[in-house]
């Protein structure tokens, strides 16, 4: 079973400085990068993207931009026993606490 996780800025228009984002993700040695802004774990199943949207309802990967982000999609697994890997809950921690915003599950 796949979960569909966000953490985006209050404002559409207020955003982050992508290279603090992809710089983070980097130095966490937990991912690859499999394109600009997508990235997906070593070892675990956990994607993720880095967007610039105009609305939080309507995105795809092609919204990379290389300067700003305001939306981040995160695509993990969740086992039969409810687990959802360690790893991904700690990059959600971290880039939660990274850019004072919450994780969303998104439906």
């Amino acid at each position: 079973m796949y979960l569909y996780y966000c953490i985006h800025t209050k404002n559409i228009n207020v955003t982050w400085e992508t290279k603090v984002i992809e710089k983070y993700i980097d130095e966490t040695n937990m991912f690859f990068k499999e394109s600009e802004g997508n990235y997906k774990g070593i070892n675990f199943f956990c994607l993720i993207g880095l967007m610039k949207v105009k609305n939080w309802d309507s995105w795809n990967s092609e919204n990379y931009d290389s300067q700003q982000t305001n939306y981040i999609s995160i695509i993990t697994s969740q086992h039969d026993n409810a687990v959802i890997p360690e790893q991904t809950i700690t990059i959600m921690k971290k880039l939660s606490e990274l850019l004072c915003e919450d994780i969303l599950l998104d439906k």
